[in-house]
């Protein structure tokens, strides 16, 4: 009714972060005539913890049957080694939730990345506890600072903040 002539069109930004409720009221809102446009990635879901639903992603072709699904495949932001590393990073976070009908895609990096100002090194590390991981962590960034690598140049890319702020050098 009175909202769908009010709102014609509906952008949802980070949309692997709304709850399931939210999809709702979206479809109240919205009416299965004209759906919203959403952008979301399920990889990059961070408020599970306050009903964030990033299933929403897979479900949205469902939620919103008149939908149509773009998947953006190129990376324009990152450099190939930082894309490749989050890739294998992603496959390794969701290969028990990953059903054929849900796989994750590959991003691809762009050749030309003009944000590329310099070569990263990356180094990936899996261990079988928390402990060893701060401690693998520990002992990486202690290798490159007496490489002499800036530890303003250094970053630590993990699966929780948890994860990585009680690490001692």
């Amino acid at each position: 009714g009175i909202y769908r002539e009010k709102y014609r069109a509906v952008l949802v930004d980070e949309y692997q972060d709304v709850s399931r409720a939210t999809t709702k009221l979206l479809q109240q809102i919205c009416g299965e005539e004209n759906p919203p446009w959403v952008v979301g990635d399920k990889r990059q879901s961070i408020f599970a913890f306050c009903g964030a639903a990033p299933e929403n992603v897979d479900e949205f072709v469902n939620d919103f049957p008149g939908a149509v699904k773009f998947s953006l495949q190129t990376n324009y932001r990152s450099c190939k080694e930082i894309v490749e590393t989050a890739n294998q990073m992603a496959s390794l976070m969701f290969k028990d939730n990953n059903s054929p009908e849900h796989e994750l895609p590959n991003w691809k990096a762009h050749e030309s990345n003009p944000n590329a100002v310099f070569q990263p090194v990356v180094s990936t590390a899996t261990a079988n506890s928390d402990r060893a991981e701060y401690e693998e962590i520990a002992k990486q960034i202690k290798d490159w600072a007496t490489k002499k690598v800036p530890l303003a140049d250094i970053a630590v890319l993990s699966r929780r903040n948890v994860d990585v702020r009680d690490i001692v050098l």
